[in-house]
């Protein structure tokens, strides 16, 4: 029932602060940290299992080669006692490995010794024995071919005597010099041993090393403390949190279109969170109709709370959605209409502003019980027709079959900056294929990002957005591989240095800030470029130690990221790696959105 009364009736007032200060918000946030984090970890463990399983699989590979190459493989099929004997038969072989290379040495000698003599036989004249010669010819030849033999065998022996006694001469002057050198050696060590500086150094080093290994199991104590009590507080914060607070963030969420969270701190205040960029708001940042909304949101729970069971009772609104623009008005005001139709509840809409009948009656399509107080006050309505205008956004156009680029650029959907959140990419870049879905969820539900996707994908309201559950899943496994893929292609990418970047580093004064932010845009904000620009001179005076503490900076806040880029296939191959454990028989489905990923940052 909806009733719109004067304006001059109180509005029904509740204090909410002492009811909302019994928990403690913050332990909610940080174990939403820790479950992050820990996935994250779960994640690069299973990716590390997997390599380690590949790497297990090639030095199997190279061990089997290795016995085939050595004519040890048993045959297929084989026990494990005949591996045993082929890997002992193995051992055995490496063992006599300095026997074999010295025996392969020996011989090779041997055969060069061969071929020098058979070619001096070859070029030395007589050697042959004449055709025709008698039988005792023969002998006298042959004799006379080992007589030449013996004394050209006798010549080159001696030969190399010679020379080996003129190594082994060289070689024992070599000794003679060594082996003073090795006096001098002995010399100096006995000398050296004699302060006790090797003694003294070992045992500092022993007792650094019990220092830090003391250090070490200390952190460890103090980090699985933590942990343990990150747990308990999580816990306690799940078994806890009134149902006040669910139901206001759940309200919260739905009439902002999914945009925004809130979150409680420790000291009773509100935090609003922005979904789309990921970063925290404080209640003075947030525009006055986002601040009017959280407020609504939470004292329309808290009235929920406190009916328990009982009937409910009228909500009474005084010029509650003024401040907001229309698409705001639009989801308030159906939101409205459904906790009226599923409660019961009147509302009674006190409104000083006369067309908003008119903007209830549009956007809602059930026309409310208005009572005009002008009339009843003074017998006639004080009306212009001005009063009844409604003014409301454009609709958003609907595909009517045309391509994804042609409805893009109709749309006007901006290029996706890799530097912001992922949250932050236009809904355009994950749904191409289902152009209807796209023009639903931006017309009649007012998601434009991914950020806001993921929100109402997680909330009561999904079924009603997306009906098909299939098709829910498959939109978080995108949302998911989305912001692996981010993670990956920022990776050896530091953010754009830009000038409020320098003035926050501390390391430029104002003397240099304006050249140091023209240098930056002239480098297109690439940090490395920019420190090495400034080592070549760049900017005349700059100090190194300046240069130095701006590197630091610059790379503790991630402006200069030392790791090398990924190319397209590697950040590919590690999306679906990170992503399909996750997803299944979708990496179809996410190669697809990858090209559109690729092609939306580089457009």
């Amino acid at each position: 029932q909806m009733v719109v009364c004067a304006d001059d009736i109180a509005p029904y007032q509740i204090n909410l602060s002492p009811y909302l200060l019994i928990c403690s918000f913050n332990v909610l946030k940080k174990r939403a940290s820790i479950a992050e984090k820990t996935e994250v970890n779960a994640e690069n463990a299973r990716t590390v299992i997997h390599e380690v399983k590949g790497n297990i699989e090639s030095i199997e590979a190279n061990i089997a080669g290795l016995f085939k190459f050595a004519e040890l493989a048993p045959e297929e099929g084989a026990n494990l006692e005949q591996w045993q004997a082929a890997r002992q038969t193995l051992v055995h072989r490496i063992d006599r490995l300095d026997d074999w290379r010295s025996a392969k040495q020996h011989l090779s000698e041997a055969k060069t010794t061969e071929n020098n003599i058979r070619q001096s036989l070859r070029n030395h004249p007589g050697l042959d024995i004449p055709a025709g010669a008698t039988a005792t010819d023969k002998l006298r030849t042959e004799r006379q071919h080992l007589a030449q033999c013996l004394r050209w065998v006798r010549t080159s022996a001696i030969l190399q005597l010679k020379q080996a006694y003129n190594e082994a001469d060289e070689q024992a002057a070599t000794l003679e010099k060594l082996q003073a050198r090795r006096t001098e050696i002995r010399t100096t060590l006995d000398n050296t041993g004699h302060d006790r500086a090797l003694e003294n150094a070992l045992n500092q080093e022993t007792q650094a090393q019990a220092a830090l290994e003391d250090k070490r199991d200390r952190a460890f104590l103090s980090e699985a403390t933590n942990l343990l009590l990150d747990d308990v507080q999580q816990a306690f914060q799940a078994e806890h949190e009134p149902e006040v607070l669910q139901r206001a963030r759940e309200l919260f969420r739905e009439v902002t279109s999914h945009a925004f969270d809130f979150e409680l701190n420790g000291d009773g205040s509100f935090t609003a969170r922005d979904l789309m960029q990921n970063a925290p708001r404080t209640l003075g940042e947030l525009s006055s109709g986002t601040r009017m909304q959280l407020l609504l949101a939470l004292r329309l729970a808290w009235i929920r709370t406190q009916e328990q069971d009982a009937s409910p009772l009228p909500l009474f609104l005084d010029e509650a959605l003024t401040t907001s623009d229309e698409d705001r008005f639009k989801v308030m005001a159906q939101s409205l209409e459904r906790l009226s139709a599923a409660e019961g509840r009147q509302i009674f809409y006190l409104s000083a502003r006369r067309h908003e009948p008119a903007l209830w009656r549009q956007v809602t399509g059930n026309e409310p019980a208005v009572v005009d107080l002008a009339a009843i006050r003074f017998g006639k309505a004080d009306a212009d027709p001005q009063d009844y205008e409604v003014a409301m956004p454009p609709p958003v156009p609907p595909p009517n079959g045309r391509a994804p680029e042609d409805y893009a650029a109709e749309l006007v959907v901006p290029a996706y900056n890799a530097h912001t959140d992922a949250g932050s990419i236009h809904l355009f870049h994950l749904l191409r294929d289902d152009l209807d879905l796209l023009h639903r969820l931006l017309d009649t539900w007012r998601i434009h990002s991914l950020g806001q996707l993921e929100a109402l994908l997680k909330s009561s309201a999904a079924q009603g957005a997306v009906t098909d559950s299939g098709l829910r899943q498959t939109l978080l496994n995108r949302c998911a591989a989305t912001r692996h893929w981010v993670a990956l292609w920022r990776q050896g990418r530091g953010k754009p240095v830009d000038r409020p970047a320098l003035e926050q580093s501390g390391a430029v004064t104002s003397v240099f800030i304006d050249n140091a932010t023209d240098l930056a845009a002239e480098l297109e904000g690439n940090g490395q470029a920019l420190i090495a620009a400034l080592r070549n001179r760049h900017l005349l005076r700059f100090q190194t130690h300046n240069i130095n503490s701006l590197e630091q900076w610059l790379t503790d806040e991630g402006y200069i990221d030392n790791q090398p880029p990924l190319s397209p296939d590697e950040r590919r191959h590690q999306t679906l790696r990170r992503a399909i454990p996750q997803s299944n028989d979708q990496a179809d489905d996410l190669n697809q959105l990858i090209d559109w990923l690729e092609t939306a940052i580089h457009r």
